[in-house]
């Protein structure tokens, strides 16, 4: 079934296809498990998501950047010791955004290389002495011969709950795009990254925000016109470390606003 929603899903986005080329591309797909990532190599790049709450993003992203090289706390972790510690590095990602809905009303859209996609350890197949299976080792190589992590193609090509773990650093910067759920079972609605980190100072440091960009924050955030925020910062220019519309922006951005200033 996962193959087949991938068969019409390139359909869609394939304009005027042959039919005979169409035919082949659905035999293939839904007979031998057609995927960008059943072929998965170091330098593959693949769209995925991670789903969580609104409060969940903006505290991975404290600081600007996720480090999942290292264990991060979560509400779904299946890597957990007999004492009840997370032990599972990475960050859960999906190439299906609508499993990604299941786990929040936030999801982010990035591109992970393939070197940093690594199957979870539920997908290991482990034994209680925590060596592989022989058996699961085997099949996952005779169906995923040409990948270069077998076990991670088949993690992601699973047909209820496709998943990866992304172990890897993650810089807002590299946000492809930010969706959250609307009301009832509307489509998802897409946040500009600028817009939806505005008033996080630890994060937006990482975005790159044009002057307008800096201005409209300022605006919003103190309730006062542009032109008012504008004569506000010409009259402090010389004290801006004091000035307190400015002091909680990122250094990154009040030395923008500085210059803006001092040139007008």
């Amino acid at each position: 079934m996962r193959h087949f929603k991938q068969f019409l899903s390139k359909l869609e986005t394939s304009d005027n296809l042959p039919l005979i080329e169409a035919i082949s591309l659905g035999f293939y797909t839904i007979f031998e498990g057609y995927t960008e990532n059943a072929e998965l190599q170091p330098d593959s790049r693949i769209k995925v998501y991670h789903g969580t709450t609104e409060k969940g993003v903006k505290e991975l992203f404290k600081g600007g950047v996720i480090d999942a090289t290292k264990v991060i706390p979560r509400l779904y972790n299946q890597g957990i010791n007999a004492k009840g510690e997370h032990t599972e590095r990475g960050l859960y990602v999906t190439d299906d955004i609508e499993v990604a809905k299941r786990f929040g009303n936030t999801i982010i859209e990035f591109t992970a290389l393939g070197k940093n996609l690594y199957p979870p350890s539920t997908f290991l197949g482990l034994d209680r002495d925590g060596r592989q299976h022989e058996g699961m080792l085997k099949l996952v190589n005779e169906e995923y011969p040409n990948s270069f992590r077998p076990y991670t193609s088949y993690s992601m090509n699973e047909d209820s709950e496709p998943q990866a773990v992304f172990i890897g650093t993650l810089p807002v910067s590299s946000i492809d795009n930010i969706y959250q759920k609307t009301k009832g079972d509307g489509p998802l609605k897409e946040i500009p990254v600028s817009v939806f980190f505005n008033a996080d100072k630890d994060v937006v440091s990482d975005v790159t925000w044009e002057i307008d960009d800096i201005l409209n924050y300022l605006s919003q955030r103190f309730n006062k016109d542009i032109d008012r925020i504008i004569k506000i910062l010409v009259k402090n220019k010389d004290n801006f470390n004091k000035l307190g519309v400015v002091k909680d922006m990122p250094r990154k951005l009040q030395l923008r606003l500085k210059t803006y200033i001092r040139n007008l």
